[in-house]
């Protein structure tokens, strides 16, 4: 609905993506805000007690102004007295104003994570960024992740501690374009991942 701009704003949740993945796609602005910056509330969560790696909540918008002007609200309410897993920290439109004044700033991008090789078109992306970055006198530093694929397998191991009782379902319909995959899920959720390297190493 935001997308199609039935709604000037939304609030999603976000682990690994769910803010950002959408937001990219449809042309949006989304923010994953640090833990504990935004308030949760009573927001529905599916993976409730599991606080290793927690979820998040963050808005969506058209532009980042919208972006700022939530989270400036947000925060005037002093969330920290309703939920207390909120950091008890103002906006500080000052931190804004240093980063402005800076002039070169520094930008790190990851172009792969020894894992999952992202397409051409994504890759052309980020480079192109890259570029304007250099360009507007920004200092840009590509970063190689640590030992990324055993925080993969450590993320997955957590999430399906429980043997995969949250996501008892019988079947996962996961389409992507007009390909689709039908996987056999959650005893222990291998085979979600096993389609992913599937995708990955088909090219």
């Amino acid at each position: 609905m935001l997308g199609s701009r039935g709604s000037i704003l939304g609030v999603g949740t976000d682990i690994g993506g769910s803010i950002r993945i959408p937001a990219a796609f449809q042309g949006l602005f989304g923010l994953r805000p640090s833990h504990g910056r935004l308030p949760y509330g009573r927001a529905v969560n599916s993976y409730e007690g599991q606080e290793t790696c927690p979820s998040v909540c963050g808005p969506l918008a058209h532009n980042i102004g919208d972006i700022k002007l939530f989270v400036k609200s947000v925060l005037s309410q002093k969330p920290w007295f309703r939920d207390p897993k909120v950091i008890e920290l103002d906006w500080r439109e000052s931190a804004v104003e240093e980063v402005r004044s800076a002039g070169k700033l520094c930008f790190g991008i990851m172009k792969w994570d020894g894992k999952f090789m992202p397409h051409p078109p994504v890759l052309r992306g980020m480079d192109m960024v890259a570029d304007a970055l250099r360009k507007a006198g920004h200092e840009v530093v590509e970063w190689e992740p640590y030992q990324h694929e055993r925080g993969i397998d450590l993320i997955f191991s957590i999430f399906r501690m429980d043997g995969g009782k949250v996501h008892n379902m019988p079947n996962f319909h996961l389409t992507i374009g007009c390909h689709r995959c039908v996987c056999q899920i959650w005893r222990t959720g291998d085979r979600i991942v096993e389609s992913v390297y599937y995708w990955d190493d088909s090219g």
